[in-house]
């Protein structure tokens, strides 16, 4: 029973102000209140052992998070011109014809698994308006080639059969220079009507 009595005189018993430990140590405590707190760690062997162990885990943290230890993994002063020469080394890589092929060829690669992957309809629906634009191109470059084949050949026709007349008489020269400029007008005109009509028909 005594052993008993003493052991429990030995631990420290649960105090209402040892909450107020870590607050004494960060000094948030005003004059009085730590005045009064001092005189009752004294006599208050629980509020002792709280403050002695807020201490210790304060410097375990101060050692942790020292100067000494950011030192060690401070970075070199160099460091970012040693990344950029790095980056640059890499970078010329690329440049070589070896790992343009090879990004060519990877290209390619994608290309195909898309092509699979996608189906054979839903990639042509993904280049339909690619392939609308060029059904108009091509379109547009047959009208203008048929004018022109046919505009040609009118012209070929009428020089055919009015040219010996026109050369003998004595104002052909100026005629056959106003001539070609006739017919490119004519041509140029055919052409905005052709044009105009097909708006109006889509």
């Amino acid at each position: 029973m005594t052993e008993q009595m003493l052991n429990n005189e030995e631990l420290p018993q649960s105090c209402s102000q040892a909450d107020a430990a870590a607050a004494y140590l960060d000094g948030e405590l005003d004059v009085a209140a730590v005045e009064e707190f001092e005189r009752h760690v004294v006599a208050c062997h629980a509020c002792a052992s709280a403050v002695a162990d807020q201490r210790r885990l304060l410097c375990v943290l101060d050692v942790a998070f020292s100067d000494q230890s950011q030192r060690e993994f401070a970075l070199p002063k160099n460091f970012i011109q040693v990344v950029t020469a790095h980056a640059q080394t890499d970078m010329c890589s690329l440049r070589r014809p070896s790992e343009k092929r090879r990004a060519l060829l990877l290209s390619v690669l994608l290309a195909a698994i898309a092509f699979a992957l996608l189906g054979a309809s839903n990639f042509g629906a993904a280049f339909a308006p690619a392939r609308a634009v060029w059904d108009a191109i091509t379109t547009a470059l047959d009208v203008a080639s048929h004018t022109i084949f046919e505009t040609l050949t009118g012209l070929t026709l009428f020089v055919r059969a009015f040219g010996g007349r026109f050369i003998a008489e004595p104002g052909a020269p100026q005629l056959l220079i106003w001539l070609p400029l006739a017919s490119a007008l004519f041509l140029l005109l055919r052409l905005i009507l052709n044009y105009h009509r097909q708006r109006a028909s889509e």
